[in-house]
């Protein structure tokens, strides 16, 4: 993930982990999460 460019809050999201800050707004919409896991599919 980090290889491919994704953002800290869209790979915890991802992967449910969670910040260690504030979170600010809803975060990745579903097309921007699948555009990223599309970057890391084998």
């Amino acid at each position: 993930m980090t290889d491919a460019g994704i953002e800290e809050r869209i790979k915890a999201d991802l992967m449910g982990h969670s910040l260690k800050r504030e979170r600010y707004g809803t975060g990745a919409s579903l097309k921007k999460a699948h555009e990223c896991v599309l970057q890391i599919a084998l």
